[in-house]
C-alpha cells in the first residue's frame, strides 16, 4: 500500500496529519478517526 508524503503545498496540514513511526521510522497517515471498545 502506498502513501503520500504530504498535502499538495500546505505542509502545515501535512506536518499535522503525516509522521514517522517511532521505532520503525515508516510513514504514516494520522486519521483523525476515534475508536471506542
Amino acid at each position: 500500500i502506498g502513501l503520500a508524503k504530504g498535502y499538495w503545498r500546505d505542509e502545515a496540514l501535512s506536518a499535522g496529519s503525516f509522521f514517522a513511526h517511532p521505532l520503525t521510522g515508516e510513514r504514516l497517515y494520522r486519521t483523525g478517526d476515534l475508536a471506542r471498545r
